[in-house]
């Protein structure tokens, strides 16, 4: 009968369904299997009978709603899929017919794919027979039934509820807060990072809070200004508000300490004892233009790459140039280049001829080894190669007050 039932409107289709197999011959007028057979068997259903045939036939989840049904309805049943079956007498196959609406789905998987996305937040408290007919209408039904307007509905998608939304997208110290604001403003707030929160609330967040412990009404900024030393200001831009903190607790020349550099009278002193001259002239000496003008620690500081530091401090004030001078990505190659030669930039096997003048023919290196106190070594590599030769000549007891004098 499937091909006359396609030519009926909706409202027919859903009555002509209603209806047992038997009943939709004779309202077309059609004659039944049995009458078009010339056949009325007395058992349709042979040795199995009707209980046996039912067993095997038809599925178990289906045997209470047939029992009403004719022999001839369950016979004509029973020759479809289990799956058509279900759709033959208006069941979900997903349906435990024992209890629970969702069959073989979770509660949580039947909203992800039969209710509208933008009403989950509104299923939440729903019972499961509630939510299980909701999911049974179309998306447009399903706004009207929950009174809810498709066109300015928002997205509010609190899948685990929305005290665990807060819990999960809020910052804790927030979420007092946060509990106040409408589904709509909430998961806006959810979608922002935790200091984004701090601002759309208006409330000072844990770094601005110790900041303003730290560095009072002036912040960072002010404090910068009046507590470090200006020299310094681009060197700490990248500290920590604490280690700023600290290190304004300090005087300036604690400062210049601290931060491992030389302070302005130490300044003076190496540019007094190393007049600046131009990089050709030095260069024509034999010698260096005294770093750019810079000490050898503001040198190291703003032109050899800072994993590197440690590998050049024990490096002549020539090696440390002709390092300096060059791209950080060339820096890794020479400073290799000239540890594997022990400092030697000019000829394998030798020091420059400027080194091994000032050094007596030793590098820098081993002359600091031989004729520098060891406990002086970690200061000693921040002189000047003139420097450290004049402590190398002085006694071990006359280098620790010496060397004092030049680090200013």
């Amino acid at each position: 009968l499937q091909a006359q039932a396609r030519s009926f409107s909706d409202s027919e289709l859903l009555k002509f369904g209603g209806m047992s197999f038997k009943e939709q011959f004779t309202f077309l007028g059609v004659a039944g299997p049995k009458e078009q057979s010339g056949e009325m068997p007395t058992n349709l259903f042979g040795e199995m009978g009707r209980t046996g045939f039912i067993q095997r036939r038809i599925h178990r989840r289906l045997h209470d709603a047939i029992q009403g049904l004719a022999d001839e309805d369950i016979l004509a049943l029973g020759q479809q899929s289990f799956n058509e079956q279900f759709r033959t007498l208006g069941q979900d196959e997903n349906v435990d017919l024992n209890g629970n609406p969702f069959g073989r789905e979770s509660r949580e998987s039947y909203i992800q794919i039969h209710v509208h996305r933008k009403l989950h937040g509104h299923v939440a408290k729903m019972s499961d027979e509630e939510v299980y007919n909701l999911g049974k209408l179309g998306f447009n039904e399903q706004f009207r039934t929950l009174s809810v307007d498709a066109t300015e509905a928002d997205e509010v998608n609190f899948q685990a509820g929305r005290a665990g939304y807060i819990q999960q997208h809020i910052h804790r110290r927030l979420q007092s807060r946060a509990a106040q604001l409408s589904d709509k403003d909430l998961l806006d707030l959810g979608k922002l990072s935790f200091n984004e929160q701090f601002v759309v609330l208006q409330t000072p967040g844990p770094k601005e809070e110790e900041q303003q412990e730290l560095f009072g009404d002036a912040g960072r900024d002010g404090y910068l200004q009046q507590r470090i030393h200006r020299m310094l200001h681009s060197q700490v831009a990248n500290m920590s508000d604490r280690d700023l903190f600290h290190l304004g607790e300090l005087s300036f020349k604690e400062q210049f300490t601290a931060m491992g550099c030389p302070g302005p009278q130490q300044m003076d002193a190496m540019k007094t004892r190393h007049p600046p001259s131009t990089m050709s002239g030095a260069e024509a000496a034999g010698g260096i233009p005294f770093l750019r003008g810079l000490s050898r620690q503001d040198y190291m500081q703003q032109r050899i790459h800072r994993k590197l530091h440690a590998q050049v401090a024990y490096f002549s004030d020539t090696e440390l140039f002709a390092v300096g001078e060059l791209s950080f990505n060339d820096q890794f190659d020479k400073v290799e280049a000239v540890n594997a030669g022990k400092g030697k930039l000019s000829l394998p096997g030798k020091p420059s001829a400027r080194t091994a003048s000032l050094f007596g023919g030793m590098d820098r290196d081993t002359y600091m080894q031989q004729r520098v106190h060891r406990k002086l070594h970690s200061k000693a590599m921040h002189l000047s190669d003139e420097d450290l030769k004049q402590l190398g000549s002085l006694s071990f007891n006359d280098q620790f007050p010496t060397i004092e004098t030049m680090l200013g």
